[in-house]
């Protein structure tokens, strides 16, 4: 019978989605020095990196195993809570995906930060991969959802002071633009350890963390019953885009849910992603159907207008 190893630095069989402030509050016998290597992410991510994460033993699996499982079932519960419509949450979730290097004094963090805005203040939940970049700009915009444009738009600019994550200045900056909101509206982050070294971004409520990428990247997608957007980012956002009409093709989850570029430039001259996916989709056995969820789009404001038409997953 397999048991558990001892002196685990996370608990395998959670009863709860984590919370930033959990996942980034001090790590016993850290640096202490507010960077992500003092948090508790961290030393989660370096326990993996040593034990678990290439060739783990049959005891250190099981605890991964085991933990990824009890996510699940906390994100299951977190995405049936009911909505402003009545129904689950998760029937109208939309993911933003796109790159994890993107600065926080970049355009495109912007742009997305203000397409979440514009989302959450629907009363959509916005989810995204829970890291840097244009990550931390989809679940910043949501938490300003109740704010107007220029309060977002100054939070930015307090953020693009610090924009290298390696820095402990990077997150002591999030934590002062956090200190002056009131409330936030629930959004949610789906980061992973596999990616560990990348902090964890503040201004998600809900954080479905796992150790498994493979899982996190599939559970993301399926989950955005309301849509996808995929903001300009380099292959690991081209693989999600895939994943993303693999899903949509075959309707795997019973769903044929949208799929939104933000960059015309970007996805139809310089990648030409975009023209791609559409072909792609009139193969499909209900072409005319996911063809019309698809939508290139240069603005926050296009964006959330295609979305906002379609805001139920039927």
């Amino acid at each position: 019978m397999l048991t558990l190893p001892a002196n685990l630095p996370y608990d395998p069989l959670r009863s709860s989605l984590y919370t930033a402030e959990e996942l980034l509050a001090p790590a016993p016998g850290g640096p202490g020095d507010g960077s992500l290597q003092s948090t508790v992410d961290y030393a989660i991510y370096d326990h993996f990196s040593r034990l678990g994460r290439r060739s783990p033993t049959r005891e250190e699996a099981y605890a991964e195993r085991l933990h990824d499982w009890s996510i699940d079932e906390s994100l299951r519960r977190f995405l049936s809570e009911e909505d402003q419509w009545g129904s689950g949450r998760g029937e109208s979730l939309v993911a933003i995906m796109g790159g994890h290097g993107k600065a926080r004094s970049s355009p495109e963090y912007l742009e997305v930060a203000r397409l979440a805005q514009l989302l959450a203040a629907e009363g959509i939940t916005v989810a995204s991969g829970g890291g840097p970049g244009i990550m931390e700009a989809a679940n910043l915009g949501a938490a300003f959802s109740a704010r107007d444009r220029a309060a977002l738009e100054q939070a930015v600019v307090l953020l693009s002071a610090e924009d290298d994550y390696a820095r402990p200045g990077y997150l002591a900056a999030a934590r002062r633009v956090l200190a002056g909101l009131q409330e936030r509206r629930p959004s949610l982050a789906v980061p992973t350890w596999f990616y560990g070294h990348e902090p964890t971004n503040l201004f998600g409520t809900h954080i479905a963390k796992y150790f498994s990428n493979g899982l996190r990247e599939d559970t993301l997608l399926a989950i955005a019953k309301g849509g996808a957007v995929f903001a300009p980012g380099k292959a690991g956002t081209w693989q999600e885009i895939f994943m993303d009409l693999a899903q949509n093709f075959y309707v795997t989850f019973d769903v044929v849910s949208p799929m939104v570029f933000l960059g015309r430039a970007h996805y139809e001259r310089d990648t030409g992603l975009f023209p791609m996916v559409e072909r792609l989709a009139r193969l499909s056995g209900h072409a005319d159907e996911l063809s019309g969820k698809l939508a290139v789009v240069d603005t926050a404001e296009e964006a959330a207008e295609f979305l906002l038409a379609r805001p139920r997953s039927a």
